[in-house]
């Protein structure tokens, strides 16, 4: 991964935090965004177009996806199972991406997420 690719990548996970880190400082903790408690296997980052920062989703070894902004939890989504994916896709062509997650049950969800784009900022 190259430099530009690399400032692409933490562009939409933490806006702010990018401009403070210098190339000797890339890889090393700087400080702790979130402890959820459990180890996280699967983390997306949702971009919120009316906001400096994204939503960042978690998912690992428990039954919920939970759903961070700026390090605050906003809220937990409760799954039949363990996370196994995460993803966004506009699936109901409205103009607006919702969360799929798939879980270690074979089931699917499809989450609308325009809440926190109004509701979080």
């Amino acid at each position: 991964m190259n430099k530009s690719d690399d400032d692409a990548n933490c562009q939409h996970l933490a806006r702010p935090y990018c401009n403070l880190l210098s190339d000797s400082d890339r890889g090393t903790v700087t400080d702790e965004y979130i402890n959820a408690q459990s180890p996280i296997t699967r983390m997306k980052c949702y971009p919120q177009p009316e906001s400096n920062t994204d939503l960042l989703l978690c998912a690992g070894h428990f039954n919920v996806l939970q759903i961070y902004k700026d390090g605050v939890i906003l809220s937990e989504f409760e799954t039949s199972g363990w996370v196994i994916s995460i993803d966004s896709v506009d699936v109901d062509e409205d103009g607006t991406d919702e969360v799929l997650i798939s879980c270690m049950d074979n089931t699917v969800a499809a989450l609308k997420m325009n809440y926190f784009e109004v509701n979080s900022s």
